[in-house]
Formats: C-alpha cells, sequence, structure tokens
C-alpha cells in the first residue's frame, strides 16, 4: 500500500456536458478519467482500495469522475481534418477513418484509450517516427474551464505573455527539446494556445473535443527482423537504428501528399517475447509461435507501394555492415513479413501483460520511458544495462524515435526487490535532473504523463521557472483548484 489513507475517495459517472458542467460548479477536487487505461494512475488498485493518494492541503475529499459515458460524436472535416467529442477510443476513431479512405498520424498502442485522454496526456505512440508527436496533430482544443464554459483553443494562435503570465523564460528552458524533436520534455511544451491541454492531465479544465489532422489510406506492410539480445551487445540495434534515421520526418515538417516510407520502428525484447510465452491468451500464442527464442525483435512498418524500394535499402545495408565488421554478421534469413494483426497483437500484449501482472501482485509500475537524442541512443541501452542487473525487466517501445520503456516487475512479497527498484529509479531521475546522467539532452517522461506514480521523482525537474509557470496557469485556469489537484502543477 502507498500512501496514507486520509483522503475520502468518490466515484461518480458523469453522462453529458450539462452533468459536466454541474459536477464542476461543485468545486470539489475530481480527477476526470475516461478509459481508466493510465499506467501512472493505478486504477485498478484504487478500485480495490490497495492504494491511496496522498494527502494534500485543504483537500479531505477526491472525487474519481467517469467520462466514458459522454455522448461520442466523429465528425469529418474537409482538407484531413476530423472532429472528435466525447469518450471515443483510438479503435473507434481508426474504424471511422479507415471507412473515408482515410488513416491516423497518431497510433497509441492501447487502441481501448480515450483519444481525449490520450491528448491530455500527450500520449503519441507508435507513428510519432512519421509524423511528429500529438500536438503537431491537433489543431484545435475545445474545454470546459472551471466556470463551466466551453473555450476553444487554436494550434495556429501563438501564446503570448501578459502582465500576469511570462511564456519566454519557460519556452526558453525547453527549447532544446524542440529542437531535437523530442515527444515531450520534462513539462508540456507552451507554444500554442492548444498546448494549455496537451500534456497538461486535465489540471486545467476537462478536454471535452479536438480537432485533429488525419492522412490518406494506404497498403501497410509488416517487417521483423531478428536481433540478438541487446544485453549481450547492441551492434546492431545501434547500425539499424542509424539506418532508420533517414527515414524519419520530424515533427511532421515533411507534411507532403506523399505517405512516408516508414511509418512506426517498434522493439520487443527477449524478455518480453517470454513473457509472452507465458500468456494464457491463444491468439497471443499464436503469434509468438513464429518468432525463435531468446531474440530481441524490430518491428517495421512500411508504405506498401514502397515496399521493393525499402527492402531494396535494408537487404543493402545488411550487406555493407556484414562486409564491414567480421566479428558481428547478420543474415538475411533474420528478416521476415508478418501479417498486420500480429503486429499489433504482440505489440500491445506485452504493457498490457505487466500492467495487468503488476496490478494482480498490488505493485505499482516500477519503470520508465526515457526518450533521448539520437546520437545519445547507444548510451541509453548502455544505462537500461546497469538497470536489468537490479531486478528482472522488460524493455521495448519506440526504438527508431530513442524512446524505449523500461520496466521491472518486483514481487509484492519481495520488499528487498522493490525499494532497489525504487532507489534505482530515484536516482536515475535524479541524475537527469540534475545534468549528471550520461545524456545531452533526456525526457524523463516522454509520453503517458506523470499521473500520481511518477510525480514523486518531479521535485528535481521543476526549477522556479516552472513552478512560477504552474502556480500563475492554475490560478488564471483552476482557481479553486479542483482540477486533477495531485497532479504535478501542484508539487
Amino acid at each position: 500500500m502507498e500512501g496514507i489513507a486520509e483522503v475520502k475517495l468518490e466515484q461518480v459517472r458523469i453522462c453529458d456536458l450539462d452533468a459536466l458542467k454541474k459536477h464542476i460548479h461543485t468545486r470539489i477536487p475530481t480527477i476526470y478519467t475516461a478509459s481508466k487505461t493510465s499506467t501512472v494512475i493505478p486504477f485498478e488498485l484504487i478500485e480495490q482500495e490497495r492504494f491511496h493518494f496522498r494527502p494534500v492541503a485543504t483537500i479531505a475529499r477526491l472525487v474519481l469522475a467517469d467520462l466514458t459515458m459522454l455522448p461520442k460524436r466523429i465528425t469529418l472535416l474537409e482538407n484531413c481534418l476530423v472532429r472528435l467529442e466525447g469518450a471515443v477510443t483510438w479503435e473507434e476513431l481508426r474504424l471511422f477513418l479507415k471507412e473515408q479512405g482515410l488513416d491516423l498520424k497518431v497510433a497509441p498502442t492501447d487502441e481501448s484509450a480515450s483519444v481525449l485522454g490520450g491528448v491530455a496526456t500527450a500520449a503519441s505512440g507508435e507513428r510519432s517516427f512519421a509524423f511528429g508527436n500529438v500536438r503537431a496533430q491537433i489543431v484545435a482544443v475545445e474545454f470546459m474551464d472551471y466556470k463551466g464554459e466551453v473555450q476553444r483553443l487554436l494550434r495556429a494562435k501563438k501564446l503570448h505573455s501578459d502582465a500576469l503570465i511570462d511564456f519566454v523564460p519557460y519556452q526558453q528552458k525547453l527549447a532544446a527539446y524542440h529542437q531535437h524533436h523530442f515527444k515531450n520534455p520534462h513539462a508540456p511544451y507552451m507554444e500554442y494556445e492548444s498546448d494549455l491541454m496537451i500534456g497538461t492531465e486535465g489540471q486545467l479544465g476537462v478536454i471535452v473535443a479536438i480537432e485533429m489532422e488525419v492522412t490518406s489510406l494506404v497498403d501497410h506492410s509488416y517487417f521483423a527482423i531478428m536481433l540478438p539480445r541487446w544485453e549481450k551487445g547492441h551492434f546492431w540495434h545501434q547500425q539499424i537504428f542509424n539506418f532508420l534515421q533517414q527515414f524519419c520526418r520530424k515533427d511532421n515538417k515533411d507534411n507532403t501528399e506523399e505517405a512516408p516510407l516508414v511509418w512506426a520502428a517498434e522493439f520487443l525484447d527477449a524478455n518480453s517475447l517470454t513473457l509472452l510465452r507465458m500468456s494464457d491468451q491463444e491468439s497471443v500464442l499464436k503469434c509468438i509461435d513464429n518468432f525463435p527464442p531468446d531474440q530481441d525483435v524490430l518491428f517495421l512498418e512500411v508504405t506498401s507501394a514502397a515496399l521493393d524500394d525499402f527492402y531494396d535499402k535494408l537487404i543493402a545495408f545488411f550487406e555493407n555492415e556484414n562486409n564491414e565488421s567480421n566479428e558481428h554478421v547478420l543474415s538475411m534469413d533474420r528478416i521476415m513479413q508478418l501479417p498486420c494483426e500480429d503486429y499489433h497483437c504482440l505489440r500491445v500484449a506485452v504493457p498490457r501483460t505487466i500492467q495487468e501482472s503488476n496490478a494482480r501482485k498490488g505493485v505499482t509500475k516500477k519503470g520508465t520511458d526515457l526518450q533521448v537524442a539520437a546520437h545519445d541512443f547507444p548510451k541509453l541501452l548502455d544505462l537500461y544495462l546497469e538497470a536489468r542487473k537490479i531486478e528482472e525487466s522488460y524493455l521495448f517501445g519506440h526504438f527508431a524515435s530513442a524512446h524505449l520503456h523500461f520496466n521491472f516487475t518486483p514481487k509484492s512479497s519481495d520488499g528487498h526487490a522493490i525499494s532497489k527498484c525504487d532507489q534505482f529509479l530515484e536516482e536515475l531521475y535524479k541524475k537527469i535532473a540534475l545534468k549528471k546522467d550520461p545524456f545531452v539532452l533526456c525526457s524523463p517522461f516522454a509520453e503517458h504523463g506523470v499521473g500520481v506514480l511518477k510525480k514523486k521523482f518531479m521535485q528535481d525537474f521543476y526549477g522556479e521557472v516552472e513552478q512560477e509557470l504552474f502556480k500563475k496557469l492554475k490560478d488564471r485556469y483552476d482557481p479553486y483548484r479542483q482540477f486533477f489537484p495531485h497532479g504535478f502543477m501542484s508539487l
């Protein structure tokens, strides 16, 4: 059990905007959720009363508001824009777009998650390699403010300082992350009006609708490249990472009519595949049969129309690297095509299995999702190699974006193992915050938000600049401190 059980937790279900407005008018401190798929708010443990929120001054009552019943509406606008209202999931949006000959630029791994919730946590997912982060796709956000009124924010309008709020020092502090194309730095970007709602985790209001860019639907092909275990040497991981950088289209600036050649490059290490082999899900076991044991796997999503061109480049790359190095030889029989369904099945199964396993054991998430600049990718693997010596763990995620998820899975009964994992994470984040880590630049939480589980690591990341801006934003947009009072803006 974590925290102290002094906050009375209640749960309500909100079925329409009138009910949302009415609840906001009560000014009761509230966490709003639409799908409960977050990895940084342990909803299952909360409902089992195995997790308790830490006390916050003046807050003795907290509401968990379920937005899953908000009416869903998807409207296709002109010029590859779509409008979403309510509790639409990523799967529902994708299927709607498919019928219209369109596709998502953003592809969170778990499609059962709410789109609006994903925007609130800035969850960019797999295709950011091709199209940039989620904020690059959002052109408008509508949210309900503390008065119960719906406000509209536009990406086309830049945030400007005024007599009460100065954005410039904060923007300057985060500028390097933008230059290196990070999905999210240690705090939300604050450049456009719409950024007030993207990645702020519902701390300034409740998102009720968005308008976002989509793209034309094209046929995709999927590759799996079997690699040696990264713990035994990551020569090929580094070489393939470098090879893939030529296909990256940063921050959607190359947004042309032509589809990207490579849409995504996703990684599962051998431990992750071993975990899936213990699954009781027949669909997962069927997919995993195609892969040899004790191997890492890199999945590539490629435009089918350019498949021959990409495959020629890949073959040439392998031949060149094999000729250059007699010690590290990788044969072409390690490359295989696989069905789209297998790719998505395996990719979502790993984080979901880890989360379910932790919930059963009564353990909250012990892991991180660091993103580093491309030139620091080998250092990232070296760092995770040190972490692997501590406890059994799993490495997976957004390979070509230098953004990998690392998760420990200690048993709840093993207090020593839990303590070691916590100590490692605390020391890791402190080093990153104090610039004592081996990286030129590093984002501690590149997506999925801070929630409540990672908040304890954030103190060293937020200096006077961040804390002053957060306070003034809360004063303006949440004067009664009713929107997610346990969030990172309220350290």
